[in-house]
């Protein structure tokens, strides 16, 4: 089965350039779990940290850490589990390195070891995950505003409250048909304003701070794993079905600019010699399996 077939990309006697569209931000997007072109693969590494920051430092983290505080942790207990928990975060890591090589979501790559028909029911568990985290974070939103309203003195009214859940659902639904680009640039700006309210947040919060009014007996160490697993669970395993949905805007191959003195001629030869081996027909009956998508593509630039 080709790459092409299988990440829904272009069809036999389709170039990639037929279908590759224009990589802006506030535009509607035209893909979803299909393959993205590498000429549309526009992300540099760097920006996969303010994309997954602005993701992580929001809310919902701040609630995470208050419900592990109801299990009877002591405050040592629980920044071990916090720390532990974060540790995670490699498997999102890792999730994300098949991006760039197959330029599609994990839905899609998950056939190729399942196949198509045993594939359903994975993407089944992994959708209602998606759902699942939604609706997870559109409750922290509007809980977080009616308590912001309630500390100021004020209460909202039932159509009030209704009114904030619209608006929650609306942005949750609006900004992710305006395309990866969009995502990444609203959650990079997001990022700094989430990182300045989380410190002066911590700021208020050690003001107020007084150890001696937490638990002082630890809990048992099955109570603990319960709240590592919540964390562990809420965070880096949580997100490892995305990590393809936005790295897969990587390129296959990291871009490096030119040393001065290489000679011109001797690389594109080596290239050659390299795919030639890679394509041999022993070597693609072993690996043909490996990558969704195909490993023998011409050496040479279109056109040439």
């Amino acid at each position: 089965m080709s790459g092409n077939a299988l990440a829904g990309g272009p069809g036999r006697g389709q170039s990639q350039a037929q279908v590759s569209q224009e990589y802006t931000a506030f535009k509607i997007e035209q893909r979803g779990i299909d393959l993205i072109p590498d000429s549309d693969r526009k992300m540099r590494p760097s920006g996969l940290f303010w994309l997954w920051s602005g993701a992580v430092f929001n809310v919902e983290y701040l609630f995470y850490g208050t419900l592990i505080m109801t299990f009877g942790l002591t405050v040592t207990q629980a920044i071990l589990a916090i720390i532990v928990g974060n540790l995670f975060y490699a498997l999102l890591g890792f999730a994300s390195l098949q991006g760039p090589k197959t330029g599609t979501t994990a839905f899609m790559v998950s056939r190729a070891p399942f196949g198509q028909n045993g594939n359903r029911l994975v993407a089944l568990f992994n959708w209602v995950t998606q759902v699942g985290f939604e609706i997870e974070g559109i409750y922290f939103v509007v809980a977080t505003v009616i308590l912001l309203f309630s500390l100021h003195g004020s209460k909202l009214s039932g159509p009030a409250k209704i009114v904030v859940i619209i608006v929650a659902a609306l942005i949750q639904m609006i900004v992710p048909l305006l395309g990866h680009p969009t995502i990444t640039r609203i959650l990079r700006y997001l990022a700094y304003v989430f990182i300045v309210f989380f410190a002066v947040l911590a700021g208020f919060t050690f003001n107020r701070l007084h150890l001696s009014t937490f638990h002082a007996k630890p809990v048992s160490l099955a109570v603990w794993t319960t709240a590592l697993v919540l964390l562990i669970s809420v965070g880096g395993l949580g997100w490892t079905e995305n990590g393809n949905d936005y790295s897969r805007y990587l390129p296959a191959t990291p871009r490096r600019p030119e040393r001065s003195g290489r000679r011109p001629w001797v690389v594109p030869s080596r290239r050659s010699s390299w795919r030639s081996s890679a394509c041999s027909p022993s070597r693609s009956r072993r690996n043909r399996w490996a990558s969704p998508r195909s490993a023998c593509r011409s050496p040479f630039p279109a056109g040439s």
